[in-house]
């Protein structure tokens, strides 16, 4: 193929809606027709974040009972997307937490936040830090739950590195230019084990280039929110490469709704690519958000980035032969976000403190 681009508790414990008041029933649900459901009750650790609060939400949505753990709260407009969740205030790699957090757990969520791959650079054993311990105590605990079934959030835009063919399958070889990739690598190899040795149910989301609500400006992980807060303030982009750097961009709420649809599906566990198979230069990306916004976005050019991949494209083959799978295009994400991050200025919030 060709490479054409194309909550608000803060004590530790204490819940927006009990914990102690989830329901003991483990079983997955079943919908009126006799099809699977969504799980009865799902733990997302780092269910704050960009992915981990939108898969939470989604979850919500799809009837299951959700607990969050995360180190802080919900705020704003996240919190109200969340109310309906218990959170559990705690590290994920902490034993106490993840043993009170995974009783009665259908399915865990592992959505921890990690720095962005521009960042591992700088920061090698801070990446490991953030996502190997987390993981591994989560691995042991899950020993003791055996009909807990683990979903693990890893990267479709670094594991890869350079591909030698786009769109990539999950078939492909994995040789990442970063430590964020070497590191998601690694998480990914220990899952494969837990599912070998110990016939673990597990099912790896490889997510291409996330973008939505509540995404920071400024956090290194998206070149979407970067340009919307700059479209937003009348700031330039700072942008790093010559702007033909190409990327698979999906929205979170799609990347949501895949993680239900395979928690939910008969055969949704193996590891899925989760993208659009479309690929966008930052180029086709500024024309895309400043025809949303209807402003020119001015640029500040610098040089590229060891860690900067030059294009990835993901093969959503497999994905869409599992769930009912059709990502909503650049043009439509980029204008649902855009209207988010308005609601929240005008709602007196900083977009950025607000994660928008």
């Amino acid at each position: 193929m060709t490479t054409t681009p194309q909550l608000s508790s803060t004590d530790s414990g204490t819940a927006m809606s009990s914990l102690d008041d989830v329901s003991h029933d483990v079983a997955r649900g079943t919908r009126s027709d006799g099809a699977p459901g969504a799980p009865r009750r799902v733990v997302v650790l780092g269910g704050t974040g960009l992915l981990g609060g939108s898969i939470a939400s989604a979850f919500l949505e799809a009837g299951s009972q959700v607990t969050i753990v995360a180190r802080r709260a919900p705020h704003g407009d996240r919190a109200h997307a969340l109310a309906g969740a218990s959170f559990l205030g705690g590290d994920a790699a902490d034993r106490a937490v993840l043993r009170r957090a995974l009783r009665d757990a259908s399915l865990v969520v592992d959505a921890v936040g990690v720095p962005p791959p521009a960042a591992s650079v700088a920061s090698p054993r801070g990446q490991f830090a953030a996502e190997i311990p987390p993981l591994l105590a989560l691995l042991d605990e899950l020993r003791h739950h055996a009909d807990t079934r683990l979903m693990f959030v890893s990267s479709g835009g670094a594991i890869y590195g350079e591909p030698r063919w786009l769109p990539v399958s999950e078939d492909a070889a994995c040789r990442p230019l970063s430590p964020y990739g070497e590191v998601k690598l690694a998480a990914e190899r220990n899952v494969e084990l837990a599912v070998v040795a110990r016939g673990l149910t597990a099912t790896v989301l490889r997510v291409a280039n996330a973008y939505g609500p509540h995404q920071r400006a400024g956090s290194g992980h998206g070149i979407v929110a970067a340009l919307l807060h700059a479209a937003a303030t009348g700031t330039a982009l700072q942008q790093f490469g010559d702007g033909g750097t190409v990327r698979d961009y999906v929205h979170v709420e799609d990347v949501a709704a895949a993680a239900v649809a395979l928690a939910s599906a008969p055969h949704g566990e193996g590891t899925f690519n989760v993208g659009t198979g479309i690929g966008h230069s930052i180029d086709q990306v500024l024309e895309v958000v400043e025809a949303v916004v209807g402003r020119r976005i001015p640029v500040e050019r610098h040089p590229a980035r060891p860690a900067d991949v030059r294009a990835v494209v993901l093969d959503v083959t497999r994905l869409a032969g599992r769930i009912d799978w059709r990502p909503m295009p650049l043009s439509t994400g980029v204008a649902r976000t855009w209207s988010a991050l308005r609601s929240v200025r005008f709602a007196g919030e900083d977009p950025v403190a607000a994660g928008a």
